[in-house]
């Protein structure tokens, strides 16, 4: 399989929230205390990402866990101290708790989590016309939300059944990049130019490789050849 695109980056959509009854205000605060977060997952992630940045490793912190809803249910038990969780139950922990750090900030201290849409190497293979056509697709649906964000809503909060109040909400807290940025050295790259994500990509792969989800971690070129470049940036032109 081939990364064909960058979807979008955890923003404000994932973040670390302490309750506020346990009187936690920093990140560095959290020593000794319970933490919750869906295990091999973005917030796990982010979370061993924002600890190291406060100088603490997971020894440091009882870590628990929890996929949201049961997180936001030990939550209101008081089980708990602190959630990295995501949107919805984020905004539940919201109300009665205070964010010590989000993955927006983690991004730009280069621990980006990101949802990316990928394709077997074989199907590009045989139909890179059909790649190229969902890629002007997403990077008009990109378009749509950076220069018409009513739309967007109206689009997004119809295919999820949910509000368009909500679903604007929603998309104002994560980081959607431009075509432009998705074709720039820090993500996907050009031909005969793969980006930076391939060192993010073997960054979260170390961090699997840690958690005892995959056996090893490939050497980086690996990572480089599975971008799927083609045609970049010309071929996101709409």
């Amino acid at each position: 399989y081939q990364v064909a695109f960058v979807l979008d980056v955890a923003g404000d959509n994932e973040a670390l929230v302490a309750r506020n009854a346990t009187g936690i205000k920093t990140v560095a605060d959290l020593r000794g205390k319970k933490v919750a977060t869906a295990f091999a997952s973005t917030a796990h992630y982010s979370l061993l990402a924002a600890l190291n940045q406060a100088g603490l490793s997971a020894d440091d912190v009882q870590l628990v866990d929890l996929q949201p809803q049961a997180s936001l249910a030990a939550w209101q038990r008081g089980d708990i101290d602190a959630v990295y969780t995501w949107l919805p139950t984020l905004d539940e922990l919201r109300k009665d708790g205070t964010q010590l750090i989000a993955s927006r900030e983690l991004a730009t201290a280069g621990k980006p989590t990101l949802d990316l849409g990928v394709v077997s190497t074989a199907f590009a293979k045989d139909h890179p016309e059909i790649v190229d056509t969902w890629r002007k697709v997403q990077a008009r649906a990109l378009t749509t939300i950076a220069t018409d964000p009513d739309a967007a809503a109206e689009a997004v909060a119809a295919q999820l059944g949910a509000s368009k109040d909500d679903a604007a909400a929603q998309l104002k807290q994560g980081v959607f990049l431009t075509p432009e940025q998705i074709s720039s050295p820090e993500w996907l790259g050009t031909e005969g130019a793969p980006g930076n994500l391939a060192v993010n990509l073997q960054s979260a792969a170390q961090f699997l490789a840690e958690q005892k989800q995959i056996d090893s971690v490939p050497d980086l070129a690996v990572f480089q050849n599975a971008l799927y470049v083609k045609g970049l940036p010309d071929v996101l032109d709409q």
